[in-house]
């Protein structure tokens, strides 16, 4: 019993709230990629103004959040100036091509407009422009930037990008008028997917972690988050919706809960009570816009180990988990159990078995890949496990630790946040990308980063 506490303890509350010292500090980490696509080149110039109510400054500012949405996307990169040392208005679109460039972008403002024209070098044409009515505000007019590098995405490649998602994620502070400076809560807030317009989301100045969208009917979109609580002192699960603060418990059953995950079609919750002694995973159906219906159920249980992180595959009839019944933690999956299943029925499955002490899975929304973190060298990093190939590959690399990674609804976008003491920072990825992006600039505890949309 003494050793299951000790496991419990190593793998819970590393997860939600005991920090893991960081090795190293680097605002980018090389990622060894084992195929990744060509990328799409583009020219962009500087935006010309021609305005008395635009500054060039404030062009400047909308110009590097183009750069961020195009340079991160995983499907364009702007040419540097290495590669076109001098713009030449007439330069013909095959001395564009002999550079390199696909697409010319040129962007001037006259007025309060920003005019946008792309020319593409293949069809030695125009083939989109877009017209911006600026407001000089930049937290409204960087909105309005990706809303234009979206569509210009959506031309080109025929779908919707990430620019216009959100990220969800824990920031720990200490409260100011604490004479002694030493009361520390931790709450969920939410930034543009390239780390702006920061929202704080709960007031409770206690520790919320593990935050995860709630699902509408049929999973059609995010409508709000859960989140775990220690407002009470036991760790408990809450919800509410986007705008509210009342949250609402998810259960009322005794012990500690962990770590909550909606299924794709938002009516069952899967998460983490120690209620019968040992944490095992249980289920609550749900009704989006209502709550919990009945009572939560068990739905796996080993006595001799500890479960943690279940997550739904997205079909919603399996659910990975980290269970460490064979030793060391690693990640199972499961189908999901009927309504009075013995246990004698369940067969998990080991997923993960190149490495161990494996924590934390994400399963991308296509099905086709897993995330999850792996000890490797004694170093935390991220890792891929591939189900069309069932192999497992290493993603990040560095002296860094990582954890909480999890994938955007494009099944090609990683958020994940680095581990340390004092500063834990939030990271992007993308799988066709050899680097990693820090996203947030301002210093503290940032941790369990989620995409919403």
């Amino acid at each position: 019993m003494k050793s299951l506490k000790v496991i419990l303890l190593a793998l819970i509350f590393a997860l939600t709230n005991i920090q893991l010292s960081a090795l190293g500090k680097s605002d980018e980490m090389v990622i060894e990629l084992q195929a990744p696509d060509s990328l799409l080149s583009l020219y962009f110039d500087a935006i010309h103004v021609d305005s008395e109510i635009i500054t060039q400054d404030h062009a400047n500012d909308l110009q590097r959040v183009a750069l961020f949405d195009l340079n991160n996307n995983g499907k364009m990169r702007t040419l540097n100036q290495s590669e076109v040392p001098e713009y030449k208005k007439n330069r013909s679109a095959s001395e564009w091509r002999a550079l390199g460039a696909s697409y010319v972008i040129s962007a001037w403002i006259r007025e309060q407009y920003l005019t946008f024209s792309v020319f593409s070098s293949e069809d030695d044409k125009v083939c989109f422009a877009e017209d911006i009515k600026l407001t000089g505000n930049l937290n409204k007019d960087r909105q309005k930037i990706h809303v234009f590098v979206n569509n210009l995405h959506k031309d080109l490649f025929g779908e919707d990008g990430i620019y216009l998602n959100k990220i969800l994620y824990t920031f720990k502070t200490r409260n100011v008028s604490d004479p002694y400076y030493a009361t520390v809560s931790e709450e969920v807030y939410q930034c543009d997917w390239d780390g702006a317009n920061t929202k704080q989301m709960t007031f409770e100045k206690s520790h919320c972690v593990s935050p995860h969208p709630v699902m509408s009917k049929n999973g059609e979109q995010i409508e709000g988050f859960f989140y775990v609580s220690y407002k009470i002192g036991q760790p408990k699960i809450f919800w509410n919706k986007f705008g509210e603060k009342n949250a609402q418990r998810l259960c009322y059953i005794p012990g500690n809960q962990f770590m909550p995950c909606m299924s794709p079609k938002g009516d069952k919750v899967v998460f983490i009570s120690d209620a019968p002694g040992n944490p095992e995973i249980f289920l609550q159906d749900f009704k989006p816009g209502v709550g919990s219906v009945g009572k939560p159920r068990q739905i796996f249980a080993c006595k001799r180990g500890v479960q943690a992180s279940p997550i739904f595959s997205p079909d919603g009839n399996r659910v990975a988990f980290v269970s460490d019944k064979e030793g060391s933690p690693r990640i199972y999956v499961m189908d999901i159990p009927k309504l009075g299943a013995s246990s004698s029925d369940l067969k998990p499955v080991l997923l993960t078995k190149v490495n161990r002490e494996n924590t934390k899975p994400s399963w991308s929304p296509d099905g086709t890949k897993l995330a999850y973190i792996a000890k490797v060298d004694g170093v935390r990093q991220v890792w891929i496990y591939d189900f069309i190939t069932n192999q497992e590959w290493q993603l990040t690399h560095g002296n860094s630790n990582k954890e909480n990674p999890y994938w955007a609804q494009n099944s090609l976008h990683l958020i994940f946040n680095s581990v340390g003491n004092e500063s834990c920072e939030l990271y992007m990825v993308n799988l066709n990308q050899p680097k990693s992006v820090r996203i947030k600039t301002e210093a503290g505890v940032k941790r369990f980063p989620i995409w919403v949309k």
